[in-house]
C-alpha cells in the first residue's frame, strides 16, 4: 500500500505538469484569439490609437487623416490586402508579428484612398494566419 501510495504522489504531479504543458503550448504556435491581451500579436505604427479609427469619416483628405490616426506603417498605390477595394490606395496602420514569444491572432486597421488621396473606405478584421 506504501508502495501505491509513494507512485501516485510522483504520478499526480507529473500529470499534471504534462496536461498544462499539452494544452498551453499548442495555443502559442496555433494563431489563436488572446482574449485577456486581444492585441497580444499586433504591430501598431508608432501614433496609432485602435479608438481613432472610428473618428475618421469619408471624404476626408489623407493629411487629415493622418492628423488622427498617424503616421501609417506602410502607405502603397499597389493592391496589398485581399480585402483591398480595386483602383485604391491604401494606408496599413497594423500588422502581424508584435508577439515574440507566441504566434496569435492579430487585426489589421486599413484605409483606403482614392487617386486623389481623398478617404473613401476602411477595414478592420482579425487575422489568424
Amino acid at each position: 500500500m506504501r508502495k501505491l501510495t509513494e507512485i501516485i504522489t510522483i504520478i499526480f504531479p507529473l500529470t499534471g505538469i504534462f496536461l498544462m504543458l499539452y494544452l498551453a503550448i499548442p495555443f502559442l504556435y496555433l494563431e489563436s484569439y488572446f482574449p485577456m491581451k486581444p492585441y497580444i500579436d499586433t504591430k501598431f505604427s508608432e501614433d496609432f490609437k485602435p479608438e481613432n479609427f472610428e473618428i475618421i469619416k469619408k471624404g476626408m483628405n489623407k493629411s487629415e487623416v493622418e492628423i488622427i490616426l498617424g503616421k501609417p506603417l506602410k502607405y502603397s498605390t499597389k493592391i496589398e490586402s485581399s480585402v483591398q477595394p480595386h483602383d485604391t490606395n491604401i494606408s496599413i496602420y497594423a500588422g502581424d508579428g508584435k508577439s515574440n514569444w507566441g504566434d496569435f491572432a492579430w487585426k489589421s486597421f486599413d484605409v483606403y484612398y482614392n487617386k486623389n488621396n481623398i478617404f473613401v473606405d476602411k477595414k478592420t478584421q482579425w487575422w489568424y494566419d
